[in-house]
C-alpha cells in the first residue's frame, strides 16, 4: 500500500470516527429539536442537481426514573404500515410490554433497548413497565 492510500485510509477513518461520535452524542438530550427538513441537493451528472432525500424522523426516547416517565405519559405516533422505532432508557432494571403488539423487553440498569416493528394494527396501546406497574407512553397507530 502505497503511502498516499495510507494517508487517504486514515482520513476516511476518522471522518467515520467523527460522523459515529456527531450521531451518538445527539442522543442524549430531551429538549426538542428543530426537525425542519433542510434542502440538499447531490450531483445527477454534469451540471444537474436533484434533491436529496430527507433525514428519517429521530428516533423517540421514553426516559424512565424510578419506574416513572420522566415528563409523564407522552403519545408516540406512527403511520399504518410503517416501520415504528422508539427507544427506552431506565436507571434500573425494567421489563418493558408493548400491549397488542406483544412485544417484550429488558432494559438493564442504566441501559436503554430499541423497539422496532411495523405498525400493522391501527389503535392506541399502552407501552407499560411490568417492573414498576407503570404506564410508560401510549404508541398511536394511525391510517
Amino acid at each position: 500500500m502505497t503511502r498516499n492510500a495510507r494517508i487517504a485510509l486514515i482520513v476516511a477513518a476518522v471522518a467515520v470516527a467523527g460522523v459515529a461520535a456527531l450521531v451518538i452524542g445527539s442522543g442524549g438530550s430531551d429538549k426538542k429539536k428543530d426537525t425542519a427538513a433542510t434542502t440538499a441537493t447531490t450531483p445527477a451528472g454534469p451540471g444537474r442537481t436533484t434533491p436529496a432525500k430527507p433525514a428519517p424522523p429521530p428516533v423517540p426516547v421514553i426516559r424512565v426514573h424510578d419506574g416513572k416517565p420522566v415528563g409523564g405519559l407522552k403519545t408516540l405516533e406512527f403511520k399504518h404500515g410503517e416501520r415504528a422505532r422508539f427507544v427506552v432508557a431506565a436507571d434500573t432494571k425494567q421489563q418493558v410490554h408493548l400491549h397488542g403488539y406483544e412485544i417484550e423487553k429488558t432494559v438493564p440498569a442504566g441501559g436503554r433497548v430499541t423497539f422496532s416493528f411495523k405498525a400493522k394494527n391501527e389503535g392506541v396501546y399502552e407501552v407499560e413497565s411490568h417492573t414498576s406497574e407503570q404506564k410508560l407512553a401510549k404508541v398511536k397507530v394511525v391510517p
